[in-house]
């Protein structure tokens, strides 16, 4: 039971997390409050569909990377 919600409420992190720095990248918007000033070029494609799959994919290079750190600290070993 704890498992599921547990991965549930991982996943609904992410999705958040995404669709915050979309709109944020895309409209220079939160909430309908301008972040980015009156300057801010949107950017079409973090609007689009596509712009999730780039951000989903700099999400899991960026827990690639702290993962990797942490075994190079601990001298490469992992557990199994």
């Amino acid at each position: 039971f704890m498992d599921g919600i547990a991965s549930g409420a991982g996943y609904a992190i992410v999705l958040l997390i995404i669709a915050f720095v979309r709109e944020l990248l895309g409209f220079g918007s939160l909430f309908g409050i301008n972040i980015l000033g009156e300057g801010w070029t949107s950017w079409t494609l973090m609007i689009m569909p596509p712009g999730a799959f780039f951000m989903l994919a700099i999400i899991i290079w960026i827990s690639k990377n702290m993962i990797d750190d942490e075994s190079e600290e601990t001298g490469g070993a992992k557990a199994q």
